[in-house]
């Protein structure tokens, strides 16, 4: 996964500090992927987090319909679908074949 780091440390924190080293920018790039991959939650309405997302996905949940059956990702408000659909892809690029088969 790339990150600006750059980027989203500004948006939520304020500029990077200019003595900033690289090894102070890869512990918190390490903080920021952590944040994004694993305690992000995904789906308020059902606090579901992108670990769990995750998990299901590499437990044969590759479409969104199978993934609200199985955590209630997108059942409610919807808002969630559009990442939750990214993580889908990200973690299993055969999820994408499976919907194109589903479409044709």
């Amino acid at each position: 996964m790339k990150i600006n780091i750059k980027h989203t440390f500004a948006r939520n924190r304020g500029p990077l500090p200019s003595g900033a080293n690289a090894d102070s920018r890869k512990v918190l790039q390490e903080r920021i992927v952590f944040i994004y991959t694993r305690v992000m939650y995904i789906c308020i309405c059902q606090a579901v987090r992108a670990a769990e997302v995750r998990a299901a996905v590499e437990d044969g949940c590759v479409t969104l319909d199978a993934l609200a059956d199985e955590l209630g990702v997108g059942a409610f408000c919807g808002g969630c679908r559009e990442r939750a659909q990214t993580l889908i892809d990200e973690q299993a690029p055969q999820a994408i074949i499976v919907r194109q088969a589903a479409a044709a």
